[in-house]
């Protein structure tokens, strides 16, 4: 029954049609999306006229923070109806627009900021009371270093010579650091520590994926890998994988209507 459906040629024509249309779905949503961004970064260069990477971060950061802090109080609680439910890597376009998720839609949204900007990003997931997982927030490397910010509270940290610091730097001193918090800030956030991906995640599979990666790698680079940031564009991602696939559903295609006709 397998085999005749897969060498039906209608059905096969029917698929690559499917196929061919959700490809021109990606490539729009992933234009759209894309234009979008380009136009936050833009308006943002705009208003510092300056190359500075510290000063576009911080813009950045204060952006993220006006953009979807206020679309937080609608849409928080109100019901909104997507195809994709809780899907984990759904458009970043979602988060730009509602903000539903909080500090991870925060951390999504600058991520892509700072990506259409060309900048190195991580997004990490902090322990919070002995949980990994319960705030997040985002580095970028400046000058071969990692700056840490918070975009849910327009939150960045700097040094006593004025730079501005890296996670290593506020966990070795919260103590300091937490003077420079916002008011009503939630000290349970007391960067505790950080991981950049959830490597238990799938049980047998990404324990041996990490396993491979720290002897590929090194255990070090593979422990702040962070994958998040590389599938934020996931229209295109979806294009390129469907791409993939299409051309080799094409190909069996168009082989099963010249071996028919050869017969």
């Amino acid at each position: 029954m397998i085999k005749k459906i897969v060498t039906n040629l209608y059905f096969l024509v029917f698929l690559n049609g499917v196929l061919l249309t959700s490809l021109y779905f990606f490539k729009e949503e992933d234009l759209y999306e894309r234009d979008l961004f380009n136009a936050i970064v833009k308006n943002i260069k705009s208003s510092i006229n300056s190359d500075n990477k510290d000063t576009f971060l911080l813009q950045s950061l204060k952006m993220t923070y006006e953009l979807l802090h206020e679309r937080l109080a609608i849409f928080e609680n109100a019901p909104i109806a997507t195809i994709d439910g809780n899907f984990s890597f759904f458009s970043v376009r979602k988060d730009l627009m509602a903000a539903k998720g909080a500090c991870g839609s925060n951390a999504k949204v600058l991520a892509r900021i700072l990506k259409a900007n060309d900048c190195d990003v991580r997004i990490g997931q902090m322990l919070v009371n002995n949980k990994y997982g319960g705030h997040i927030v985002v580095e970028t490397k400046i000058n071969n270093r990692w700056i840490i910010v918070d975009p849910l509270y327009n939150l960045y940290f700097t040094n006593p010579d004025g730079s501005l610091a890296s996670f290593k730097q506020v966990n070795s001193n919260w103590e300091y650091f937490k003077k420079q918090v916002p008011q009503g800030y939630n000290y349970n956030y007391n960067y505790a520590g950080i991981r950049y991906a959830n490597w238990n995640k799938i049980p047998i599979l990404t324990p041996l994926i990490k396993k491979s990666l720290d002897l590929i790698m090194g255990k070090d680079a593979a422990d702040h890998l962070s994958i998040r940031p590389k599938v934020l564009r996931v229209h295109h991602f979806l294009f390129v994988f469907g791409s993939w696939f299409y051309a080799v559903l094409s190909l069996f295609t168009f082989w099963l209507i010249y071996k028919r006709q050869k017969v």
